[in-house]
């Protein structure tokens, strides 16, 4: 396995405060092809895709491998179905953001969000809108979880429910401060 780049790295750190299990990563190469990354995205069939990339900078140069990436992306993700085709956030250079959402829904279709750059700059690395993003979707997919309506009504006002997992870590929490434990263990 080759390094990340700083652009994946800084992405991968943002991703850590979300619910995101990241299954697979792609890297802008010269000899990426459409099809071999439209067959990778159908067998690992992952829910959301990331793109980000370069740093905040206006020049055009710095520019074009990313739209290229973008375009690839935007043609990968066409040859599947509506239906299976992962949600899409952009979170790269700013500059280049509104040119990569046109691309990647011209070409798929797909709805695209954009948040800000993960790394804008050497070693500025910003996680909030990428995992917040990642979130409000997570949240959004548990919805529509079978039996997620009904047992979101048993939350009182003015609590409710975010996600499951969320909500059995503060039951756990509660369960554990009303019996007084000091710690609580699980089999699986």
């Amino acid at each position: 396995m080759w390094p990340p780049t700083q652009s994946m790295a800084a992405a991968q750190e943002a991703l850590t405060g979300s619910p995101a299990h990241i299954i697979g990563h792609t890297a802008y190469t010269a000899d990426l092809q459409i099809g071999a990354l439209s067959d990778s995205l159908a067998t690992a069939t992952p829910e959301m895709v990331v793109i980000a990339g370069g740093f905040d900078n206006a020049e055009r140069a710095g520019q074009e491998p990313l739209l290229e990436l973008c375009r690839i992306f935007g043609q990968a993700l066409a040859r599947s179905a509506p239906a299976q085709r992962p949600a899409v956030v952009f979170a790269g250079n700013r500059w280049v953001a509104p040119r990569a959402v046109e691309l990647l829904q011209a070409a798929s279709g797909a709805a695209v969000e954009a948040v800000e750059n993960v790394q804008p700059a050497p070693g500025r690395i910003y996680k909030a809108a990428l995992a917040q993003a990642v979130s409000f979707y997570y949240w959004r997919l548990c919805r529509r979880a079978a039996g997620f309506k009904e047992i979101s009504r048993w939350a009182t006002s003015p609590g409710h429910i975010t996600s499951l997992e969320t909500s059995f870590a503060q039951l756990v929490q509660v369960w554990m401060e009303l019996h007084d434990l000091p710690e609580l263990h699980g089999l699986y």
